[in-house]
């Protein structure tokens, strides 16, 4: 109880000002931190949407592993000849 006292008196010698700035500022950073987190969730699922499109219409050439995951070929080419082995070889 003497620390809840001690965390009231504080909080109420606080001017107005000061107090309306601080708990402007928490609310500021706590929203920038959760908007961010989400943003970043978001643009991991558009590029990974965005891989597996690219698979599926032919545009890439994949194999799929052991675990079913995308694994993407690279591409070797020679004056124009690719040496790449064709999709239908390689699933």
């Amino acid at each position: 109880m003497v620390i809840w006292d001690i965390i009231l008196w504080g909080v109420s010698m606080l001017d107005p000002l000061a107090m309306t700035l601080l708990l402007s500022g928490g609310i500021f950073i706590v929203s920038f931190l959760i908007c961010r987190e989400a943003n970043k969730r978001s643009t991991e699922q558009v590029i990974g949407d965005t891989i597996i499109y690219l698979c599926n219409e032919g545009f890439v050439r994949f194999q799929r592993d052991e675990d079913g995951e995308i694994e993407i070929l690279k591409i070797e080419v020679d004056h124009g000849n690719s040496k790449a082995p064709r999709q239908e070889e390689t699933a």
